[in-house]
């Protein structure tokens, strides 16, 4: 076992809490994965695309990336990269990830997964990608030790995630926004 991973739990078991169950009926919702693909151009314009390209300037040989959503991430890959496995469980955005995939010069395989049972094994990349996603991961404390598991020893987890707003002018959107954004 990696010194730095936990037991992952199961996270689909179901549970007796309503928050809970409420939380979990959006997760994987396809009516997130629609409104996520139609606000993305609005949110690269806006600065997204880099911070993209600065968490992605230093990556290389074989990358697990996790959550690729829309592919936006491929673009930005480096030729230092060797190849990338794009996990995604949303099938209308794991489509929209693998058109972004044929279009990038760096090989990319978009396959089906969840963050706390990734599809590799052991000390198989030397670089892990996650980018705006752990809001909509039931268990992070799985999710994160599924990505030590398969990171060798040395590699690099690159990680861009945002934080609940704070502003007023934001901070609305916390609460109504979370059960359509997939808990976001």
């Amino acid at each position: 076992m990696n010194p730095h991973s936990t037991p992952a739990q199961q996270p689909d078991q179901p549970t007796d809490r309503p928050k809970e169950r409420q939380r979990d009926r959006w997760r994987g919702h396809p009516l997130f994965a629609r409104m996520y693909a139609r606000t993305a151009p609005a949110m690269e314009r806006g600065g997204v695309n880099e911070h993209r390209r600065a968490l992605l300037a230093g990556v290389s040989g074989r990358v697990l990336e996790v959550g690729a959503g829309t592919g936006a991430n491929f673009a930005h890959y480096p030729p230092q990269v060797t190849g990338v496995v794009a996990v995604e469980p949303e099938p209308y955005l794991r489509r929209l990830a693998s058109d972004a995939a044929a279009a990038v010069p760096v090989p990319v395989t978009v396959t089906d997964g969840r963050a706390e049972h990734l599809p590799a094994g052991d000390h198989t990349f030397d670089a892990v990608v996650v980018c705006l996603m752990l809001c909509s991961v039931p268990d992070r404390e799985a999710a994160l030790a599924e990505m030590f598991r398969v990171l060798k020893p040395g590699g690099q987890l690159h990680v861009f995630e945002h934080v609940r707003a704070e502003s007023p002018r934001c901070a609305g959107c916390n609460g109504p926004w979370t059960p359509p954004s997939g808990r976001c």
